[in-house]
């Protein structure tokens, strides 16, 4: 018995409601275009990078002639770049989350789990092959065809 399925489309408003939170100024200054916290925040990491390259390594930045453009320039191309940028349809935090709990996850589980890894398993029991042949009317050829059964 079938049964008459109709499908319905409830439309929400949940996309409206979802305003992302922009800078448009600090203070009295105005900055050049809006800017939202998730680059903000971006932006920040990358000068704490910058800043920690600098006083580690300095030769990595040594090609860099000037202090506004080290460490104001190349940390707002970062952020606008990973605010751009979606790796698998994911921000680039919320993938690195995914990937680094992957690396640390266990990879052989058994009803959820961990298990140790398996070994090359050996199949002990006895298999019996069967011959069946195949007499065309045209070509008087025997066609050989194998089958697998169980003992």
């Amino acid at each position: 018995m079938q049964e008459d399925r109709v499908s319905y489309t409830v439309k929400t408003y949940k996309r409206v409601w979802k305003i992302e939170k922009t800078f448009y100024s600090f203070e009295r200054w105005k900055l050049p275009r809006p800017v939202t916290v998730q680059q903000m925040l971006y932006f920040i990491i990358a000068v704490l990078v910058v800043v920690f390259i600098h006083f580690r390594a300095p030769i990595l930045l040594a090609w860099i002639p000037w202090f506004v453009v080290k460490f104001i320039g190349v940390p707002g191309l970062i952020a606008f770049y990973l605010s751009k940028i979606k790796h698998d349809g994911l921000a680039p935090h919320k993938w690195l989350y995914v990937q680094i709990n992957y690396w640390l996850s266990p990879k052989y589980l058994a009803k959820f789990s961990q298990i140790e890894k398996p070994g090359r398993l050996k199949y002990s029991g006895i298999t019996r092959f069967r011959e069946h042949y195949q007499v065309t009317e045209n070509t008087k050829q025997k066609k050989r065809r194998f089958f697998i059964g169980q003992a």
